[in-house]
């Protein structure tokens, strides 16, 4: 069939109805939009009579039926005039903003930012700046927004415009000041306050200008209020212009580095104290910025002096309580630096209280706490960060800081193999940071492998820069210390005194002094033995003492008295020897001298000299020799018939790796009873296990002993060996700020044989605690359990000991 074109009849007959068609159309709609517009407009007349909660219902249903823009505008106004614009952002949402006048956008954004929803209320008056660019309601909206969503130039922008537009008023300078207030713009705050006191010079607004000036350290513009309205201020409200300015010299010796500056804003804080009165709130504010400033002035003594009349104070600020929790960190206090940092971290997760809280968590042996939070740190921070310009990405140092900090984790942890690994590698991708290789050194250092610390301290130090070379030479020093090595160690601690500040020199000054100060020690002991046989038992010391009293070292070298005294009963009679001398612990690295000599009593009544030496070849290899005429080990039943004892030794010990060491020793007694004994022993200690509180050690070894026939009362087999093994067990735990227990379980076996009897098996249980008291006191209680062999027969014996040590430290 043809298609019918225009020129044909058929078709001009539907053109001619299909217009027709469409102006009915446009009729209706004409129609039906003025019925719409009557209706709206009665609804409008009904709520402007006073029936507006009608007004709203019906309206609303109208809108829903109709969905007509006009109507929805309306409805809006109905709403805003009736307080419930809630009702119209569910029924709007989302909206085509097109189809909304002014009126409905300004409704909808203030409705939206009540809600908190900032983002789509900074939308709204975005549109409506847009559509009407003088409409100043909508540029302040936006600023508004912009500010509480952290959008600082989109804020400035907004707000310069809101000004630009509107005329000096009150009303206009209170929206700006809030604007300011969100955006913590304080220099914006100060100059928005300066055209607000010249439009209304009035006090509240004066008083306001004055005290931001002051905080800002605008001293000038303050004084100059001061000079113009003397009669605004009483005698206490000028000494808030001396406070800020007190503040403000200690804010900026902080942030600039320069002591001088935090001291004397401290002394002005220090002589207002002196002025204000006690009851008035500015002398609270005093008190804990003269805190505040001695803790970041490093000042911790008089920090600690003042840290009672903090404590007596109520809702203190965040940045004090940081300022005590420093303040604990650097008396040695964690404990309670481990609540305030965590309080402070758990409300705004600043990355600096993380990284103190760490620290203390560190410092507190609270390692699962540690471990947590540094692996929180690590995911919060991207490895790689873009560049200022956002065209590449660059690594994150604060991600690789923290990178570097988890392999010096891994060592406090227990895992100092694992930790060394890593540095090696570290340094060998990075061999210009020196602070690699001084953690390098740190973990060599308590590995015990002195030489290769060194050798990583020196690298570091070289890489530092004239006036950061602290670290790396206090670390020479205490590697030094720990060696042994004494020589010149007080003159190069000194000099150190002199070219750094005294809070950089506390670690090593108080080594110094724990290093060098006098101490006293004290065993006790008790043993009480059973053999099957009635009498026989052979172990016959069954209680000693041994006091020791050490001078102070000077320059490697202190001086002791010593008394020591046995007691054991053997066939109904009592058996005492007592040794009382002087003696001499002398260094010259390498080598070490012991030297004591004195005299003996009761049983033992002749003069005594002992001596030792041991050379240090290096860090994996040292020998030992000693000589000791009249030896407290001396049988007491030899010194109870009259014979006495001279011991000569000559050992090594070598430590091929740090969890791995093993020695020997061969000894000669020669009793003047005629026997001599000779003894040949070697062992092993591996470290088998060890995390940050629990360590694993087994410890094999063999003696081999031989003695001459002759008739004698104390034990004395012609030959016998032994063969054992133990397993050593130590746990630590820190209890507090002063407090630490250490708990050991030794666990043993051997076999033991004796010439002329069959190879017997022994054992040993043993378990001790030692208490710990902010490292001057140590007080160690213990119990052991054991079974040897003598001539055969089993004894069993149960002995308790005691364990003072005491040091007087300044």
């Amino acid at each position: 069939m043809a298609v019918p074109t225009i020129d044909q009849p058929g078709a001009v007959g539907r053109q001619e109805n299909t217009d027709q068609q469409e102006n009915a159309d446009q009729q209706k709609s004409i129609d039906r939009q003025r019925d719409i517009d009557e209706r709206r407009e009665q609804l409008v007349e009904t709520a402007r009579h006073g029936n507006l909660s009608e007004a709203v219902k019906d309206m609303g249903k109208l809108y829903q039926k109709t969905g007509n823009s006009r109507v929805l505008n309306d409805l809006i106004a109905l709403h805003s005039w009736n307080g419930t614009l809630g009702s119209v952002l569910d029924l709007c949402y989302p909206c085509d903003m097109k189809s909304l006048n002014e009126n409905s956008l300004e409704a909808l954004a203030k409705a939206h930012r009540n809600r908190q929803d900032f983002k789509t209320a900074a939308a709204f008056y975005s549109q409506l700046s847009q559509r009407n660019p003088n409409n100043i309601d909508g540029w302040l909206g936006l600023a508004l927004t912009s500010a509480e969503m952290g959008e600082d130039i989109h804020a400035q922008k907004a707000i310069a415009h809101y000004r630009d537009l509107g005329k000096p008023g009150i009303e206009r300078f209170e929206n700006e000041l809030y604007v300011m207030t969100v955006l913590q713009d304080r220099v914006g705050e100060l100059g928005v306050l300066q055209a607000y006191y010249d439009y209304a010079p009035n006090r509240d607004i004066g008083l306001r200008f004055y005290k931001t000036a002051i905080e800002l350290g605008a001293s000038s513009a303050a004084q100059t209020i001061v000079n113009e309205h003397p009669e605004w201020f009483t005698g206490i409200d000028r000494y808030w212009l001396d406070y800020y300015q007190a503040t403000l010299n200690i804010r900026s010796g902080i942030s600039s580095y320069r002591q001088n500056v935090l001291d004397e804003g401290i002394q002005q804080l220090q002589q207002l104290a002196k002025v204000v009165p006690a009851d008035h709130s500015l002398y609270q504010r005093i008190q804990l910025d003269i805190f505040y400033g001695l803790v970041s002035a490093k000042r911790y003594p008089e920090a600690t002096a003042n840290l009672a009349v903090i404590d007596t104070i109520e809702n203190v600020p965040p940045y004090i309580l940081e300022a005590k929790a420093d303040l604990l960190i650097a008396t040695r206090k964690p404990f309670g630096a481990v609540e305030i940092y965590s309080d402070l971290y758990a409300k705004n997760h600043d990355p600096e209280i993380g990284r103190k809280l760490y620290y203390a968590y560190m410092d507190a042996e609270q390692y699962e706490a540690g471990t947590d939070l540094l692996n929180q740190l690590l995911e919060s921070q991207p490895p790689t960060r873009w560049d200022f310009t956002g065209s590449f990405r660059l690594n994150n140092e604060k991600y690789q800081q923290l990178l570097e900090q988890s392999i010096l984790h891994t060592a406090w942890c227990g895992d100092l193999e694992t930790a060394g690994v890593s540095l090696r590698a570290a340094v060998t991708e990075a061999p210009g940071n020196p602070w690699l290789w001084l953690d390098l050194g740190n973990v060599e250092r308590w590995q015990g492998r002195f030489a290769d610390a060194e050798k990583s301290y020196l690298r570091a130090d070289a890489l530092m820069s004239e006036s950061s070379r602290g670290p790396a030479q206090r670390s020479l020093w205490v590697n030094q210390l720990e060696k042994g090595d004494w020589r010149d160690l007080n003159g190069q601690r000194q000099k150190l005194n002199s070219t750094y500040p005294d809070d950089e020199q506390k670690d090593i000054n108080r080594r110094w002094a724990e290093a060098t100060a006098p101490f006293l020690t004290i065993d006790l002991g008790r043993v009480r033995t059973e053999n099957e046989k009635a009498g026989q038992a052979q172990n016959s010391e069954d209680w000693q003492y041994d006091v020791q009293l050490f001078s102070q070292r000077w320059e490697g070298q202190r001086f002791y008295a010593h008394d020591q005294k046995l007691y054991g009963k053997w066939e109904e009679r009592d058996l005492y020897a007592r040794y009382s001398g002087i003696g001499a612990d002398l260094t010259w690295y390498p080598l070490t001298l012991d030297l004591e000599a004195g005299s003996g009593s009761q049983l033992n009544d002749k003069k005594y000299l002992w001596s030792s030496v041991n050379w240090s070849l290096d860090d994996q290899w040292s020998v030992q020799a000693a000589y000791r005429y009249n030896p407290s080990n001396t049988p007491l039943r030899a010194l109870h018939d009259g014979h006495y004892m001279r011991q000569w030794s000559l050992g090594f010990v070598h430590k091929p790796a740090p969890d791995l060491s093993w020695g020997g020793q061969a000894q000669l007694y020669k009793f003047t009873d005629g026997n001599d004994r000779q003894i040949l022993n070697g062992w092993l200690d591996a470290r088998i296990w060890q995390t940050a509180r629990y360590k694993l050690s087994a410890v094999a070894g063999i003696t081999d002993s031989d003695n001459d026939v002759v008739p004698v009362n104390y034990f004395n087999p012609i030959s016998d060996r032994n063969f054992n093994l133990e397993l050593r067990h130590s746990y630590h735990l820190k209890l507090s700020d002063n407090w630490d227990l250490d708990q050991f379980l030794e666990t043993g076996a051997n076999r033991y044989h004796q010439s002329g009897f069959s190879t017997e098996t022994g054992w040993k249980l043993g378990y001790s605690q030692q208490w710990l008291w902010r490292d001057r006191v140590s007080l160690k209680l213990g119990i052991n359990h054991n079974k040897a062999i003598y001539d055969g027969e089993p004894e069993y014996g149960l002995s308790v000991f005691a364990n003072i040590d005491v040091r007087f430290v300044p």
